[in-house]
């Protein structure tokens, strides 16, 4: 058995794979943009370990005795067979299965924040802009590429440089204030206010901290459907994962709202509503409200997740 091939064979499958995920633009199904500078510095340097795995002589049998450093392949075929079937099945799942989208069963194990709850914090505008630009994963890369210590660098500093991620807020209102200046934009903006992927959870976490001050203000927003045990028929809850690194940390922001037709959709088809901001009693918790609803089902989005840094507020 060849193994030095076989191994090679194997490395080129995963370089190809992740220049899959990156062609077809399925790599956001998984990470957040701003990782993107280390998926191309892995690709590059995925490409150069397998064409050395390709070329390289093979080594002598007894190569490494003197040192102990010698890992000689399996010499069962079983055990080599079982030993690649672990480097294999991984790499044909992800050629198979790589569009699939995280969605209300998910949600139903995490927990939805709805509206909010005081659960976490959005604390970095740049990188709520940066991800809605399609090529900013590319821009990232090439800073890394030329130069890795000063992005790195640039990283740090972003995060020295804001307050709310070098200290936790500790209470209810300090939390609430980190919300106060766009919840006045929410509620300054004339006519109705449109919940974008920018602003998704920013803009929930404002409303469910100002609820009083935002209530019969029109938003709009567009998210899947999710439902919980005991949500009345005209209930259901517009829902959106939010991603800061990986799908790995993915929490589930959503707001409920009431119609009429509620019922007649199903878990995870995609709506865009419009409507006002009302309250209701949620468990022991007031939690926002949209009624007077205006609702149309909608495609799911080619980027179904939103991209936003976000905090939880100390215990």
């Amino acid at each position: 058995m060849n193994h030095r091939l076989i191994r090679a064979i194997v490395l080129i499958g995963y370089t190809l794979l992740v220049f899959k995920l990156i062609l077809t633009q399925s790599i956001q199904l998984f990470i957040s943009p701003k990782m993107m500078p280390f998926i191309y510095t892995g690709l590059v340097l995925l490409v150069i370990i397998s064409l050395h795995q390709l070329f390289q002589k093979e080594e002598h049998e007894h190569h490494g005795d003197a040192c102990g450093c010698h890992h000689p392949p399996p010499k069962k075929v079983s055990h080599s067979i079982a030993l690649y079937a672990a480097f294999l099945l991984p790499l044909t799942t992800g050629f198979l299965f790589t569009d699939h989208v995280l969605g209300s069963e998910t949600a139903s194990k995490k927990g939805v924040n709805f509206g909010g709850s005081g659960m976490s914090l959005s604390v970095s505008d740049s990188a709520n802009d940066s991800s809605s630009e399609p090529n900013e994963g590319t821009s990232r890369a090439e800073s890394y590429l030329e130069d890795p210590e000063a992005y790195l660098n640039s990283l740090e500093q972003q995060y020295d440089q804001n307050p709310l991620l070098n200290e936790r807020p500790k209470s209810e209102e300090e939390f609430a204030s980190a919300y106060t200046e766009h919840a006045e934009t929410i509620k300054n903006t004339e006519g109705t206010f449109n919940i974008t992927d920018d602003n998704f959870v920013r803009s929930l976490q404002a409303i469910d901290t100002h609820l009083g001050e935002l209530k019969d203000k029109e938003i709009e927003l567009t998210g899947f459907v999710y439902r919980e045990e005991g949500f009345n028929d005209n209930q259901l809850v517009v829902s959106r994962f939010a991603i800061g690194c990986c799908v790995a940390d993915a929490v589930v922001y959503g707001i409920m709202i009431e119609h009429p037709d509620a019922a007649s959709l199903k878990s995870d088809e995609w709506v865009k509503i419009k409507g006002n901001i009302q309250s209701v009693q949620y468990g022991e918790s007031i939690i926002p409200l949209i009624k007077d609803t205006v609702m149309e089902k909608v495609d799911k989005p080619s980027s179904p997740y939103v991209f936003e840094d976000f905090l939880i507020l100390s215990n």
